[in-house]
């Protein structure tokens, strides 16, 4: 299930607040569902996004989602590799939005990301480089 984070009041630092719905949302799937929390990374500074990802972890959520794919910019690879050396492995990343290439693709799964959100055009391009060989 994905969840986008209230990013409006997550802005204002109504931390708590958000932290407490994201909680609640996790606890009403269970254990039925994966449930992958959306911060729509580019909408984010660096300060906001680290602290984005603690709510993230804290709320026990099983993914962290980098965006909805609607925000402009698509998956920034730095950033991308700053969320998993601040995660440790507390929590699995799924990175959606603007990876176009098999070249993008890669330095990603290279990073160790467990997940990816990719429209059908640039998924067949990347599968289909991987089948050439």
């Amino acid at each position: 299930m994905d969840i986008v984070m209230n990013v409006g009041r997550f802005l204002n630092g109504e931390f708590g607040y958000v932290l407490d719905e994201l909680k609640r949302i996790i606890s009403l799937a269970g254990h039925r569902a994966l449930t992958k929390v959306i911060i729509e990374l580019n909408c984010l500074n660096d300060r906001e996004m680290e602290d984005a990802c603690k709510l993230v972890m804290d709320s026990g959520a099983d993914f962290l989602k980098t965006g909805t794919g609607w925000v402009a910019g698509g998956a920034n690879i730095s950033r991308i590799a700053r969320i998993k050396e601040m995660t440790q492995g507390r929590i699995m990343l799924k990175a959606a939005g603007g990876i176009r290439s098999y070249q993008e693709f890669e330095a990603l799964l290279q990073l160790g990301v467990e997940r990816f959100g990719i429209n059908a055009s640039s998924a067949v391009d990347i599968v289909s480089h991987y089948a050439a060989g």
